[in-house]
């Protein structure tokens, strides 16, 4: 019986990985960053990506911080809210020093 657990939970596991890889570039970093325990390491993970920092990703911050709220995490919620925040301004002053990406 723990053998067939075992199996189940590592292929949980994969199907989990492949699908997080099949995620856009905004939502598979928006997850890296939500799943940081500590948020100064989160701000790091920002700071690291800067260029990465789309739509997606601020959308999802955005989002997860709403779902929180309305689950009644609300510590959950403002540490999500406090990422967006520190997200955008990341991205603003990216685009103010020209580092902004070309249009797709």
């Amino acid at each position: 019986e723990q053998q067939a657990f075992d199996r189940l939970a590592e292929i949980d596991r994969r199907l989990r990985e492949v699908i997080r890889q099949s995620l856009p570039s905004g939502l598979q970093l928006a997850q890296v960053v939500l799943d940081e325990p500590d948020e100064t390491a989160a701000q790091r993970r920002v700071d690291d990506a800067s260029e990465a920092l789309d739509d997606d990703f601020l959308n999802t911050l955005l989002s997860m911080a709403q779902r929180l709220e309305a689950s009644g995490d609300a510590e959950g919620a403002a540490r999500a809210q406090r990422l967006h925040r520190y997200a955008v301004g990341v991205s603003m002053r990216r685009k103010m020093a020209g580092g902004q990406s070309p249009p797709r």
